[in-house]
């Protein structure tokens, strides 16, 4: 995506990203967002720091995750092919289509052909 809106953007083409759908991309979240999607293995005890305890006991994500190719190909986190050099694989999380929203890069990119009439085109979307 970034490769083609970069593209896009050089030779003074509109473009338009509408959305993510379900899957969010790691490289499109923040280390919050990130870490809001995993939970510890085991709970600190009083006086305990909770960060070394996940460093020796592991985190766990609460949601989906794949691995998707620039083949598009969609694989496991545990394929041993998923992160095979050349491959291009990415980490995706199944945060919902709210939560992964449509900014690319954390901006939206909303843009039209000049002379294009939005409204006219969604109006043509929706018969």
């Amino acid at each position: 995506m970034e490769d083609l809106q970069s593209e896009c953007e050089e030779a003074g083409i509109p473009y338009f990203f509408k959305q993510w759908g379900e899957w969010l991309p790691v490289n499109q979240m923040t280390e919050t967002e990130l870490d809001k999607l995993h939970r510890s293995n085991r709970i600190a005890k009083d006086g305990e720091d909770q960060g070394a305890i996940d460093e020796v006991f592991g985190t766990y994500c609460t949601v989906p995750t794949t691995i998707v190719g620039t083949d598009g190909v969609c694989l496991a986190v545990t394929d041993p092919i998923a992160f095979q050099p050349g491959r291009g694989g990415m980490t995706t999380f199944r945060v919902g289509v709210h939560k992964a929203g449509c900014k690319l890069n954390g901006k939206g990119w909303h843009e039209w052909p000049a002379g294009w009439n939005r409204e006219e085109f969604d109006g043509r979307q929706q018969r």
